[in-house]
């Protein structure tokens, strides 16, 4: 198993549907990335000679699509279409299919008691794609996480499809764009390693660097009340800490939580990310011999670092892909098709 490079690359435009090839973008560099519990973005940059091959596109009616050695990678719709001053070359800058939800607002209200977050999930996506969705966005790849929530989502009142989501992935929600699929679950806990790098799976040496400042192991989180004086109506928390470490706090609030459990879930869901000192690796391009492939590279997976640094050894152990960036460019002169595939990992507690 190993990475390899790609034998060609291309960058369609085509219509909203993503489906239909409207044009062909001759190309000079392009990036993609793949994002947890958010919406990844793509830009291709088009060099003067060829901007007749992308003339008259135009945001939200056209979609951007990546194809590496023939496969689909990533798609969605144009949001700008630019030439910068100075400059003959024209750049498309597009986001994944997910950004359609943050034009899209809650019609029918939703009432959950006692819920799987997934199937919120799946609630919410049903309500953004019911009046339009040619570029059919589901939420059938979104799998129960095992965390229940009440929550009451008002209809007709300004809450964007999106923001609701990402609410969600702060209670223990993942969910990604892979491809064209949206999938989703408890992608950031302690799941089965899909791979381990080395330190000489990258193009040069990894940061490290190990960062007290978000450390926390007393977890306060307030739910729907007025605050200030009166405190909180609703509550919960979560601790364990040691003399080791000594005590440190941490508060935050979500107005969506409308019971003490749900808070105290919340709160249990913070400790459990942040109550060891994090490890923050700054990681550069992986080597096309690094032992993983471009199907395994899903935010979300668990990759084990096994760095074996002398200066911190702490550095060693399972990481969440929180991101990977895919870059592409082709030189002018010997028209050599060249990669990058940068992954950003956060470490995973406990």
């Amino acid at each position: 198993m190993r990475l390899g490079s790609p034998d060609s690359y291309e960058a369609l435009i085509t219509d909203r549907t993503l489906r239909t090839v409207v044009g062909v973008a001759r190309w000079s560099g392009l990036d993609y990335e793949r994002l947890l519990n958010g919406t990844s973005a793509g830009n291709v940059t088009i060099p003067a000679a060829f901007t007749s091959s992308v003339a008259d596109t135009i945001p939200w009616k056209h979609g951007l699509v990546f194809r590496r050695n023939g496969i689909e990678e990533w798609g969605g719709p144009i949001v700008t279409a630019r030439r910068a001053e100075g400059s003959e070359d024209v750049v498309l800058s597009a986001r994944d299919r997910l950004h359609w939800m943050t034009k899209r607002f809650l019609v029918e209200s939703l009432e959950f008691k006692s819920a799987e977050l997934a199937v919120m999930a799946a609630a919410l996506i049903a309500d953004g794609t019911a009046r339009d969705n040619p570029f059919r966005l589901t939420a059938d790849e979104i799998i129960p996480c095992f965390a229940s929530q009440a929550r009451s989502l008002k209809g007709n009142s300004g809450v964007e499809i999106f923001s609701a989501l990402q609410d969600l992935s702060r209670s223990g929600l993942d969910f990604t764009m892979f491809r064209d699929r949206l999938i989703g679950g408890r992608m950031s806990g302690r799941g089965t390693v899909a791979a381990t790098l080395f330190a000489n799976s990258f193009m040069s040496t990894v940061g490290i660097e190990l960062d007290g400042g978000p450390q926390s192991n007393s977890e306060m989180v307030a739910g729907s009340g007025s605050g200030g004086s009166g405190g909180f109506s609703v509550s919960g928390a979560y601790e364990a800490w040691t003399t080791e470490f000594g005590l440190l706090q941490s508060f935050s609030s979500d107005s969506n939580l409308t019971r003490p459990q749900d808070c105290v879930t919340a709160a249990s869901h913070a400790w459990d990310r942040f109550h060891d000192t994090p490890v923050v690796v700054s990681c550069p391009p992986l080597r096309p011999d690094a032992p993983i492939t471009t199907d395994l590279l899903t935010a979300g997976i668990v990759i084990r670092l096994s760095l074996n640094d002398p200066v911190f050894p702490s550095a060693d152990g399972d990481y969440r892909l929180e991101s990977v960036k895919f870059s592409a460019t082709i030189d002018a002169k010997t028209a050599v098709l060249s990669e990058s595939i940068t992954p950003s990992l956060v470490r995973i507690t406990g």
